[in-house]
């Protein structure tokens, strides 16, 4: 580029650097405009509602229940969120079909699937996403509440199964744990960066995507919330002594090791940096 003479650009070069350097990353370290977004669909973690806010909320957002293309207005209120494939319903947008055709539309991804298919089956994507920055959205739920609703959703009563057991592991085991596989802890080296976010919390995860994905131009309520477990009694939820609260949720920790991972959760968010092997550090936002 020719230089011009005698004219001191210095200032206008300074004006011009500042916010382009200011603009490439957000507080958390996490790349503008080239972060891919993966939502894991962790079993009662309100995942289904979560999907369904996020299409709803953003463009590209291709889930396995909910996609922001296609959208209707408004949903049944008796809302089921059936997974595409199944009975004829957006076969297109089933998860075969995605791998198939590729993700290449898609700025965000949830899905309901075990820890493997993300590592094999998304994440390479014909090498489309190759040089983005790959984010994993966690939800983390307390153990205890998170255990007590996956036995309400088996249809166990844990106040009868841990009155007649000999271990706290074999009551867990008797209650039973939904859809396991769908963390490891191996799956993190993946991943650039790890979100993890209090379940409920939508509103502080949102307020992260809102810097990364394109929002809707005119927001779609969402009135109903889909519904997959039924009411909880906590009549049906009373340990023991000798399997009291603290010593189950040590036990849930020694089984799935997404309950000790979500122990660097600080407060509703907590942004990871993923190093070599998968080693992980909280990254502090700048201010």
């Amino acid at each position: 580029r020719r230089r011009r003479k005698k004219k001191d650009t210095s200032v206008a070069e300074r004006c011009q650097n500042t916010p382009n350097s200011a603009s490439e990353y957000d507080k958390y370290g996490i790349q503008l405009n080239n972060s891919w977004f993966h939502h894991i669909h962790i079993a009662k973690t309100a995942g289904s509602t979560m999907n369904k806010r996020l299409a709803r909320r953003y463009y590209g957002v291709c889930g396995n229940k909910y996609t922001s293309c296609i959208e209707p207005l408004e949903h049944q209120r008796d809302d089921h969120a059936p997974e595409f494939g199944r009975n004829s319903w957006h076969p297109e947008w089933s998860f075969a079909s995605m791998v198939s055709k590729g993700f290449h539309d898609c700025t965000l991804v949830s899905h309901e699937r075990n820890w493997d298919a993300w590592v094999e089956d998304v994440l390479p994507d014909h090498k489309f996403h190759a040089n983005a920055t790959k984010v994993m959205l966690l939800p983390c739920r307390n153990p205890l509440e998170h255990f007590f609703s996956q036995c309400n959703y088996n249809k166990r009563n844990a106040t009868k199964i841990f009155a007649n057991v000999t271990s706290c592991e074999e009551g867990i085991n008797k209650c039973g744990l939904v859809e396991q596989g769908r963390f490891n802890r191996k799956m993190i080296q993946s991943w650039d960066k790890v979100v993890l976010f209090k379940y409920s919390a939508f509103d502080s995860l949102f307020s992260l995507l809102d810097n990364h994905i394109p929002s809707r131009k005119f927001l779609l309520d969402s009135k109903f919330d889909p519904s997959t477990n039924a009411d909880r009694k906590p009549e049906n939820e009373k340990l023991t002594e000798t399997c009291s609260k603290e010593i189950v949720v040590q036990a849930l920790k020694k089984k799935w090791s997404y309950y000790s991972f979500c122990d660097k959760l600080r407060g509703n968010l907590t942004v990871l940096d993923v190093g070599m092997n998968g080693e992980v550090t909280v990254v502090e936002p700048v201010t």
